[in-house]
């Protein structure tokens, strides 16, 4: 069974064949991690709808567990989130 990056690899192999300087190794790998962040992205947003939030609603539930009394003013929520992310 051929997988969602197959066709994204054919196109590389038939490149390299045709160039013999084409950096394969190096360009399939970063495709790779990009393919992957995607796929990430796409089973976590999926977890996220099924409790009914999004990605900045997530967010600013983290940022409030990880105070200490479980409170943070919006000015310091949103400092905290330029340093979370």
């Amino acid at each position: 069974m051929d997988s969602s990056f197959t066709p994204i690899e054919q196109m590389l192999k038939f490149r390299a064949s045709r160039h013999e300087d084409f950096p394969y190794q190096e360009i399939l790998l970063t495709r790779l991690c990009m393919h992957m962040q995607g796929k990430l992205l796409e089973n976590r947003n999926k977890m996220l709808k099924a409790q009914g939030i999004n990605e900045t609603l997530f967010m600013a539930l983290i940022t409030l567990e990880s105070q200490e009394n479980h409170s943070i003013q919006p000015s310091e929520r949103s400092l905290a989130l330029i340093h979370i992310l």
